[in-house]
Formats: C-alpha cells, sequence, structure tokens
C-alpha cells in the first residue's frame, strides 16, 4: 500500500480515535474521582471511631424521705418539794480535862487518864453524844503544852493527849470562851484551839467563829464571857453572822458561881441576844445547875452546871444537867422548836468522891432535880418533849406533850 493510501486510511479513522481518546480521559478522570471519594469515606470513618459516643445519663426519679415518727416527749418526773430538816443538838457544862497544876487536883486527873484510858470518862453518856448531830462542851481551861501559869490557886491545864477523852465520844464543839481559857496566856489558848481542830472538834469563843453544815443546814456557833464584852457587841456580832449561817448558837460563860437562879445580867443579855437572831443559847460558869427559858419561841439555858470537871475532887454538889433540842428548819428558813430532853445527871458515877465519869441520874433522883430546877424555869403543858427525852421515858411527866420526829 502506498503512503497516500496509507495517511487516507488514517485519516477515515481519526473521528474514532478521538472518540476513544476521550472515553480514556473520561475513564482516567472517573478512576481520580473515585479514588479521592474512597479517601474522605476512609476519613470519615476514621473519626466515627475516635470521636465516643456521648453517653447519655438517666437522672433517676427522686427517692421520697421518710417522714420520721414523731419522739414522744417524757413527762417530767414531778419535782419533789423541800421538806424540813431537823438537826440535834446536845450541849454539857463545864469540863476541865486536867486540874489545877498549883493543887493536887492537876495530878489527881492524870493518874485518872492513866489508869482508865481516855474513852472511860464519857463512857455512860456517850449514847447521847452519838446519837445527835452536834455535841457542844464547855472548855474549862487549856489543854496545851506551852505557855506560861498565871498566879492564882485554881489555874487550869490538861495535856495535849486528853483531846482524845472527846474525840473518842463524838464530841463535836468547844466553847473556849471562859474565865479560865487563859490560864496558860494566850498561847494556850491558840495551842488549845490548833489541837481541838487538828483533832476534828470544832472551836468557838471570843472572836472565833465555829461554822458547820449538817444535812445542808448551815450552823454557826459564837463563844464569850459576859463580863469581858458589852451585850451590843454580841449583838453586832450576831447580826453580822446571821447571813452566814441558818442556825445560830450562842454560848455564854456568864452569871454568879453557885447561884441557880439567873441574875438580872443573864436575862438582860439572854433577851438581847434571842432578839438580835440567836437559835438557843447555852449558858455555863456558875458550876451548879440553873433554869431553862423558853423566851419568843427560843430557848435559853441559863446553866448546865459542871460536867466532867477535873478542877474539883469532890464537889458539894455534884448535880448538873445536859441540854438537846430539836431544831426544825423550814426551806424559808424559819428554825423552830422540834422539841427538847433534859437529862439531869451527876458528875460522878460514885457518891463519895469525882471520879470525872459524868452519869445521868436514876428516875427518883432525876425527879428530884428536874423538880428543882423547874423552880427557875417555865416549862408548861405546851412545852414540847422529844419521845426519847428523859422526862418522858422515865415517866416523870403525866401526859408530856411528845413531839412527832421525821425518820
Amino acid at each position: 500500500m502506498s503512503k497516500k493510501g496509507t495517511t487516507q486510511k488514517l485519516y477515515r479513522l481519526r473521528p474514532l480515535l478521538g472518540a476513544i481518546l476521550l472515553l480514556c480521559v473520561a475513564c482516567a478522570i472517573f478512576m481520580l474521582k473515585g479514588d479521592r471519594g474512597a479517601d474522605e469515606a476512609a476519613q470519615a470513618i476514621e473519626v466515627l471511631a475516635v470521636t465516643p459516643v456521648p453517653t447519655i445519663h438517666m437522672t433517676p426519679d427522686p427517692t421520697p424521705t421518710p417522714t420520721p415518727a414523731p419522739t414522744p416527749t417524757p413527762t417530767p418526773a414531778p419535782t419533789a418539794e423541800p421538806q424540813p430538816v431537823t438537826i440535834r443538838i446536845t450541849a454539857a457544862g463545864d469540863c476541865t480535862l486536867g486540874g489545877s497544876v498549883h493543887q493536887d487536883t492537876y495530878m489527881k486527873f492524870k493518874r485518872a487518864v492513866q489508869a482508865n484510858g481516855y474513852d472511860w470518862f464519857f463512857s455512860n453518856v456517850r449514847d447521847w453524844f452519838t446519837s445527835d448531830d452536834l455535841t457542844v462542851l464547855n472548855l474549862e481551861g487549856p489543854i496545851t503544852d506551852t505557855g506560861t501559869a498565871r498566879k492564882g490557886s485554881y489555874v487550869f491545864k490538861g495535856d495535849p493527849d486528853y483531846v482524845n477523852i472527846m474525840t473518842g465520844s463524838s464530841v463535836e464543839l468547844c466553847n473556849v470562851a471562859n474565865n479560865h481559857s487563859k490560864d496558860f496566856g494566850n498561847d494556850g489558848l491558840v495551842r488549845t484551839a490548833e489541837l481541838l481542830e487538828q483533832a476534828g472538834i470544832g472551836c468557838c469563843g471570843y472572836t472565833k467563829v465555829f461554822r458547820t453544815e449538817i444535812d445542808g443546814v448551815r450552823v454557826s456557833a459564837l463563844g464569850y464571857l459576859e463580863w469581858e464584852i458589852k451585850v451590843d457587841k454580841i449583838v453586832e456580832a450576831i447580826q453580822a453572822e446571821r447571813p452566814n449561817c441558818d442556825v445560830l448558837i450562842v454560848n455564854m460563860h456568864w452569871g454568879r458561881e453557885k447561884h441557880y437562879e439567873p441574875v438580872k445580867e443573864q436575862k438582860t443579855y439572854g433577851h438581847a441576844i434571842i432578839d438580835a437572831g440567836a437559835d438557843l443559847i447555852i449558858g455555863t460558869h456558875p458550876h451548879v445547875y440553873g433554869g431553862v427559858e423558853l423566851y419568843k419561841g427560843k430557848y435559853i439555858v441559863y446553866s448546865l452546871g459542871n460536867f466532867c470537871f477535873g478542877g474539883n475532887d469532890n464537889p458539894t454538889d455534884k448535880r448538873a444537867l445536859m441540854f438537846r433540842q430539836n431544831l426544825v428548819v423550814s426551806p424559808d428558813g424559819t428554825v423552830a422548836d422540834g422539841g427538847i430532853d433534859v437529862i439531869p445527871v451527876s458528875v460522878s458515877s460514885v457518891t463519895n468522891k469525882n471520879d470525872y465519869r459524868p452519869t445521868p441520874m436514876d428516875a427518883e433522883n432525876g425527879q428530884k432535880l428536874l423538880g428543882l430546877m423547874s423552880k427557875y424555869s417555865n416549862f408548861s403543858d405546851d412545852t414540847l418533849w422529844l419521845p426519847d427525852s428523859y422526862p418522858v421515858r422515865m415517866g416523870l411527866i403525866p401526859n408530856a406533850r411528845v413531839a412527832e420526829v421525821v425518820a
């Protein structure tokens, strides 16, 4: 075939080749687009794989809070009403635990201690002392190992260990305001107070005030030597002490020796002391028994006489008294008489001498003594006696008015 024929043949095929070429270009383009779409699809799948599907949290329905059952309010127990309080006081007279250092009475008492021991002296009255709340004695003379004896015939002194006579028999208080307390000077008096307090025994007298509390009742005690102090000074002291106590006891060393009936000065002082606010007056000094006066609802005991008295080895009159009283303290502070007792005693358990052992009298002798002291007293049918008092127990007062004692 000639070159010209070949050329003409190719020329005639040119439209077909163009169509084929266009088809190839279209396929290429299509293929290119398909690759890119695949890449975009892959990328979309990859994004879905790494992007977490958000978790939907369901809000739970609220749980209803149960209504608590009402707590029952307890009914308070009824408050007990305050009740009156009763305290019992026993008072005895002059106690000289020892004797005169310028006479033989000092050594006689000492020998009695050595022979019998401390507890022997109050053995016959111990039941009275142990069954009360407060036992009060007048300590007539110092117990001391210091001080200088004054001049005179009756200069009393006891040894320091004689305090055991009182501690062994439930003595709680001693008055030291008397005319023998300074027989060994102020040093002896101060030493006496020290020994008492070291032994657990209270002490009052002069400017020294005794204070204690018994079953919630505040008790104070004062003590004075009458001829060394004016009555108005005692009144001032009572008025100063009254706010500090519920019960106030005043010990008075007064009167005249050997006089059974109270003298004018005792009456004057006694009434003024009660008017000032005292609840009980305990009197000593005459060395013999005296009367008991009820004044404005309060008792004044004018003289109890001797008791355990070493100052005389054989007193002519050995008769003496113990006085007891229940004092009833109301919640409002009122103090009332809850009954009394008057116990007749002898300062000795034997009649021929003083053995320093006070002993209650038998019914016959006791009745005689109560009859005598009643002459100087104002007892009446209205006098309130303790049910265990000496006169009631001995049947000495027919139809006695007896106090009701609450246990």
